[in-house]
């Protein structure tokens, strides 16, 4: 299936090439013309990766990969006649990606919010692209839907644990996800990291002027061993970034102290608090490494309306992308959102408020989201965020006890990925005249498990109102998104026909490594002889 037209900074092109002269028209139209990925300095077709990891597991199959099943996709396929704007793609478009969430307060289950749910009154839907006219520079462009993206979008069905036992248990899971086996102390981030320093050798610093970051997952950045060089700059949140180089304050006697206390605080530990103290130990010197580039104020970027931090440029090469640019992109506050954007639904509904009001603060998931942008322009080689908690088991549509509706964590997820899609279309690769971030990005969207069956009821719902409160329960597979410019699966299914339709999920992680241009002696934790990466995901793998 052919990619879909990438959004462009002008909702008008043909008004613009009409006024324009023709070698400005020329150069204007070439922002909106495919680019072939270039080769990344790997050898291959990508440059960076950004993993968007949503713990708790969200509902897969009704989110990212709809099936007909209602006790695994109660809310069913979205027609694609009320968002499509271009071919729909092979995976089921879910309800949930463009649902707008009731508000906290509805509570009449059978009269309201079971036939909100299930409705196709496109009053229901974000169909609506919202147009970025708070600040100048995006020309009034129009912000994507998810159903704008979906020709773009590859998905990937997939288990931790094709064939084998499945004890739902998320911890276990977990660690399967993040470290690629259920036992082990060395992080996927952490292991896709070093296979690049290996490949790459002295040439590593000079093409990456950060190593990879991990933003609220930690085992993301696990590594002993050989690999903890390799562990991530791990942030717990991007609040947690620091604002002040100290500079050379600390003397030399003072490090020695410092040294030697890290070292006694080592050997204090036993032997299975050992990694904790190793972490801590690894973690500050790679912030102390690298503290001239985490205090750029483009970094800061809870100050949405900041118009003098800026970092790198648009595709055109001259304009500048602030900070508030990229938090108009995002959402990151009620100043910079029009009250058409889904985003006034969302917080509308957390609020219980007729006119929401929220700061960046309170929008996490785009915070972390517009940081990633921001990584990937300082020079970061790959980005893992958090999104959101989706743990599900219960009150799947409104959660009076946490006072709540749940379903808004999906608009929200859904807010970052466009965003994402639309900044890294737009932002000027530093290291690639003439390119995007997006030419050589590709962003990959995952959680430890599923959800489906068994534990619900016969319409497939959680209901809100005690008949049906045990939830969602816990389902071994899942439907990864996967997107960026190097991506030529866009729009596909991919499915495993010879293991019931699953691949393993650290196949994904290999074909990553692989279009990183990894050679298999330099990517020792996944070897490609034991989790083949999957041919026709990504260019040249």
């Amino acid at each position: 299936m052919p990619r879909k037209k990438k959004q462009t900074l002008d909702p008008s092109r043909r008004g613009f090439l009409k006024t324009a002269g023709l070698a400005s028209a020329a150069l204007a139209a070439s922002l909106w013309l495919p680019r072939r990925a270039r080769s990344a300095p790997g050898g291959g077709s990508i440059k960076r990766v950004v993993i968007v990891n949503a713990p708790g597991a969200p509902r897969w199959s009704a989110t990212f990969d709809a099936q007909s099943d209602v006790m695994r996709n109660p809310w069913g396929l979205l027609p694609w006649s009320l968002v499509g704007r271009g071919a729909a793609p092979a995976w089921g478009f879910s309800r949930m990606l463009l649902q707008r969430p009731l508000e906290q307060t509805v509570t009449d289950w059978a009269g309201v919010m079971y036939p909100y749910l299930t409705s196709d009154d496109p009053a229901h839907y974000n169909v609506v692209q919202p147009s970025l006219v708070k600040n100048a520079e995006w020309k009034g462009a129009l912000l994507p839907t998810y159903a704008d993206l979906a020709g773009q979008v590859a998905v990937v069905r997939l288990t931790g644990n094709p064939g084998g036992q499945f004890d739902g248990d998320h911890a276990s899971a977990r660690h399967t996800l993040t470290t690629g086996f259920r036992s082990g102390q060395i992080g996927l981030l952490t292991a896709m990291h070093y296979a690049l320093k290996n490949q790459l050798g002295g040439a590593f610093d000079s093409l990456y002027a950060l190593p990879a970051v991990s933003i609220g997952e930690p085992a993301w950045s696990f590594g002993i061993g050989d690999y903890a060089g390799s562990r991530p700059i791990f942030l717990t949140s991007p609040t947690g970034l620091p604002t002040a180089d100290p500079g050379t304050s600390l003397s030399p006697w003072g490090k020695q102290a410092e040294a030697e206390l890290d070292a006694a605080f080592q050997a204090s530990r036993q032997a299975f608090m050992a990694q904790s103290a190793s972490d801590f130990i690894n973690d500050k010197a790679a912030g102390d490494a690298h503290v001239s580039q985490l205090v750029n104020p483009a970094l800061q970027l809870s100050n949405t309306k900041s118009t003098v931090a800026t970092l790198g440029t648009l595709t055109d090469g001259t304009t500048a992308v602030t900070n508030a640019m990229l938090a108009e992109v995002f959402g990151l506050s009620s100043d910079v959102t029009p009250a058409g954007d889904i985003l006034f639904d969302v917080f509308g509904a957390l609020n219980s408020t007729p006119t929401p009001v929220w700061t960046a603060a309170q929008n996490p998931f785009a915070l972390n989201g517009a940081l990633a942008v921001r990584l990937l322009q300082i020079g970061s080689p790959m980005v893992s965020l958090s999104v959101g908690n989706f743990d599900t088991h219960s009150y799947e549509v409104i959660d009076p006890q946490a006072k709540k509706p749940q379903t808004v964590q999906t608009v929200q997820l859904s807010r970052v990925l466009t965003g994402l899609a639309f900044a890294l279309q737009n932002v000027a690769d530093p290291q690639a005249p003439g390119q995007s971030l997006w030419d050589s990005t590709v962003i990959v969207v995952c959680s430890e498990f599923g959800r489906g069956g068994g534990n619900i009821g016969t319409n497939g719902f959680n209901s809100p109102n005690g008949q049906n409160d045990g939830g969602s329960d816990h389902d071994p597979f899942a439907g990864w998104p996967i997107f960026g410019g190097p991506v030529t699966a866009g729009g596909q299914l991919l499915t495993d026909t010879a293991n019931g339709g699953f691949f393993h999920q650290n196949r994904v992680f290999t074909t990553l490594l692989k279009g990183l241009g990894i050679d298999d002696l330099n990517n020792p934790y996944l070897p490609y002889g034991t989790f083949a990466p999957l041919p026709g995901l990504v260019q040249g793998v």
